[in-house]
């Protein structure tokens, strides 16, 4: 702050004016700003991460995403918080705390943000799809939202329902829907928002690469500052000299974006990176600042674009206060995210609205369904075989071995795939309840099984260590594979495409399951998720190439099973993948 402070002086010389104080933003992923006079905005953190407030704070993003979203404080299962005690986080207290700063900030312009992932996170929502998310959104509906990559789950008929049931506005200005005609008119490009006889743009945009990780269908979704730049044009046309972007495409891409927008863009509030912000020594919560709160990009025109987020999983409320001049430069911003410790009152709307549900989902997600005498963890499957990946993708293997095509066969695929971000928990030794197993498989995915010829398997077991480069110490991908009735080696020294340098297949057409030495020129029948067959992650292969497709039912439905066949479960680390 100290820094955008010195400025002030130096700006009202050139005769950008006296700056007029609005009161701030409020979000629960980022946070806005304050125009005219002082204007307050309230920014939603990042929804998908609004997990309902985990037990234990200082957890690792995949598994604290899952907790609870914006319904219940939980635990690491997804349950509801058995000790009021440990509970941060949750709906309840993001409400509330927007609430009060709405009443605080009443007569200073106070603006509310959601930027996107209002969908996934635990059994609530496994339940209740968009029926039971927008009925707690619109109990505080934002002054505007934006479309994340999780409300295209369950792909364009379980999105359109909730754009049609919700009070917010939706902001969306690189979707293009002209080839999904029931998108068409469920959401604007941008907004003007009045305050103080101030005008303000709001635009949204959605990561440019959503296609590949969601599952949206003809959708054409177009570079992120191209979309700003022509809105902000149009915007500019109607008297508009301030503006925001609400943007789910991460911390980095924003910062790509204001470099790029930043001669008309002031605010960016941030989403889907889940990163926390926090300028100085004593952050408020557990989490460790990726940057400052506001990150400040100064742009070649001059200006300056503040960039916010605050985290994910509702442990956090953005709440940032913006001064602009009355030509819309920003001259000065106070504010820091506010951290949703259990001292925060919960409100009691929230918590009325909850109790019909409650019941019936703790019936539900209680119910056991088996037993783990090992953790099956998630920590390192973006990297290298993980047990919960081997457990994960023996259960895609077990739902097709009742189908056998002929006699001689002891299944209809010998072989499973999974990409690592679909195992978004650990399952920890102990009973393994329904809300546990869906709180780590919460996509519900239909799996379907496929040929494939050999050298297009290859092909996607290259693509699943492209990104991983020891000489940048990079070892992780995000699309890495976790894999069933494969024996892989790789060297990451090998050029791209050059990384597989030993693979043995396990044999279907067989009386017994066995492993033999890999033939590029044969196929091979897969079983995956619908997601990685239509291309997901990159994985066009699959969906270009894969013949004789038959599908089955849903992975929770094949795990479920899987888990009450072969419980206790003892699944290790089998050397299915290994590294030279």
């Amino acid at each position: 702050m100290a820094e955008l402070k010195s400025l002030v002086p130096r700006m009202v010389r050139r005769g950008y004016g006296t700056p007029q104080p609005f009161s701030g933003l409020y979000h629960y992923s980022s946070r806005k700003r304050n125009f005219g006079k002082r204007f307050t905005a309230l920014k939603t953190q990042d929804l998908r991460g609004q997990c309902g407030g985990a037990k234990v704070i200082g957890l690792e993003d995949s598994v604290v995403e899952v907790c609870g979203r914006l319904y219940e404080p939980t635990d690491t299962s997804g349950g509801a918080c058995e000790a009021p005690a440990e509970c941060i986080g949750g709906y309840a207290r993001t409400v509330y705390t927007v609430r009060h700063l709405l009443e605080q900030q009443k007569d200073k312009n106070a603006v509310y943000f959601n930027a996107g992932d209002s969908f996934q996170g635990t059994l609530w929502y496994n339940v209740g799809r968009w029926n039971v998310t927008s009925e707690f959104l619109n109990l505080l509906p934002a002054d505007a939202m934006t479309l994340g990559n999780h409300e295209f789950d369950h792909g364009i008929d379980g999105v359109v329902p909730f754009l049609e049931s919700l009070e917010s506005p939706m902001l969306v200005a690189n979707i293009d829907a002209s080839n999904e005609p029931t998108m068409v008119g469920k959401y604007k490009p941008s907004m003007i928002l009045e305050r103080n006889g101030r005008k303000i743009g709001v635009i949204g945009v959605i990561l440019e690469t959503t296609y590949d990780l969601a599952n949206t269908g003809k959708l054409i979704f177009r570079n992120e500052s191209d979309a700003i730049l022509e809105e902000a044009a149009k915007l500019k046309a109607q008297g508009v000299n301030i503006i925001i972007v609400l943007s789910h495409c991460g911390y980095d891409v924003d910062k790509i974006i204001a470099q790029r927008t930043g001669s008309v863009v002031d605010v960016i509030v941030g989403s889907h990176s889940h990163t926390f912000l926090f300028t100085g020594d004593n952050p408020p919560g557990p989490d460790k600042p990726r940057g400052d709160y506001p990150t400040i990009i100064d742009h070649n025109s001059g200006r300056k674009v503040l960039i916010v987020q605050a985290g994910a999983y509702t442990k956090y409320v953005g709440n940032i206060t913006v001064y602009f001049n009355n030509e819309g430069n920003v001259i000065d911003f106070e504010g820091a995210p506010l951290y949703m410790g259990n001292e925060v009152p919960e409100d009691s709307r929230v918590l009325q609205a909850m109790a019909p549900w409650k019941d019936y989902i703790d019936m539900r997600g209680k119910a056991v369904i088996g037993e783990s005498q090992v953790d099956l963890l998630t920590n390192t499957c973006d990297s290298e075989e993980c047990n919960l990946g081997n457990f994960f993708c023996d259960a895609l293997v077990n739902a097709f071995q009742g189908i056998k095509p002929n006699r001689r066969s002891w299944s209809d695929a010998a072989i499973s795939l999974v990409n690592n971000r679909a195992l978004k928990s650990s399952l920890h030794k102990g009973n393994i309840t329904y809300s546990q197993m869906i709180a780590m498989a919460p996509f519900e995915n239909t799996l379907i099984a496929f040929d494939l010829p050999g050298e297009k398997l290859k092909e996607a077991l290259e693509l699943s260590v492209r990104d991983m480069d020891l000489s940048k110490g990079i070892n992780r991908s995000y699309i890495f594979l976790q894999v069933s009735g494969l024996k892989i080696t790789y060297d990451l020294q090998q050029p791209i495409n050059q990384r597989v340098v030993g693979l043995k297949v396990r044999c279907a057409d067989c009386r017994r399951p066995r492993y033999e030495a890999f033939d590029g020129s044969k196929p091979y029948r897969i079983v995956t998720s619908n997601f990685l067959q239509n291309g997901g992650n990159g994985y066009v292969m699959f969906r270009d190439y894969g013949t004789n497709l038959k599908s089955y039912s849903r992975d929770i439905d094949a795990l479920v099973q899987y888990t009450q066949e072969y419980s206790p479960i003892t699944t290790g680390i089998e050397e299915r993948i290994q590294f030279v």
